[in-house]
């Protein structure tokens, strides 16, 4: 294993930490009003019809409640975190975290 720099008892630990990531979230709306890409239909005994010679058989029909909305996406974001860990002396441990959201369009 090579050697990276002198060694030195000023600095006893130098980390450099990156991270990237894309989160998202799919809570939209509340719990009985959610899936938006989707059609909510539904059956109605109102609006069926009458099939047969005599009239004795009855279809229901379907109330579309809301139509399927297709340009509807995740809530995106993207997450970037920066970090620096810095022993001195053998004694002291210092960190450094930075931090950024975005939220994105797709």
């Amino acid at each position: 294993m090579k050697n990276f720099g002198k060694k030195t008892d000023i600095i006893s630990n130098l980390k450099l930490k990156a991270t990237y990531g894309l989160v998202g979230n799919d809570a939209i709306g509340d719990a009985n009003d959610r899936f938006f890409y989707l059609d909510r239909v539904s059956m109605d005994k109102n609006l069926g019809n009458d099939f047969g010679e005599s009239g004795g058989g009855n279809s229901s029909g379907i109330t579309f409640n809301r139509f399927a909305n297709t340009s509807i996406t995740w809530e995106k974001r993207q997450k970037r975190i920066l970090g620096l860990n810095l022993g001195y002396l053998m004694k002291w441990n210092f960190s450094l975290t930075c931090s950024e959201n975005i939220e994105v369009a797709f």
